[in-house]
């Protein structure tokens, strides 16, 4: 039925919106399985992917939101952050503050090297 990938998604194997005719495949087989692990939909609201994996119908990725809330979260600005987000992980935070202290540390040499001339 789904396969879990490295970052949790349940990606669906198989056949997804506008194929048969049962709910699963008219609107989408995560919508189902938000209904099956988290209750109704309410109307005018959509479920949205937090992972941004429209394969993935793991009830942990899926929440609710507003058609606006759901154009905002797929817009290019709104991804390009969820990337970086998800490419920088807290481990990492002290080597970044790390990289700046010594790129402010070169510049003001720079700058004193130079002020000089």
């Amino acid at each position: 039925m789904y396969k879990i990938d490295e970052f949790g998604c349940w990606n669906w194997q198989f056949g997804g919106k506008g194929k048969g005719n049962s709910n699963l495949s008219k609107y989408g087989p995560y919508r189902e399985f938000y209904k099956i692990y988290k209750g109704s939909i309410p109307k005018g609201l959509v479920v949205m992917h937090t992972c941004d994996n429209i394969k993935c119908v793991n009830p942990d990725h899926l929440i609710l939101g507003t058609n606006a809330d759901n154009l905002h979260d797929s817009s290019g600005e709104c991804q390009t952050k969820k990337l970086l987000a998800g490419l920088v992980k807290e481990k990492h935070f002290s080597g970044i503050r790390n990289l700046y202290r010594k790129r402010d540390k070169l510049l003001n040499t720079l700058r004193g090297s130079y002020a000089s001339t």
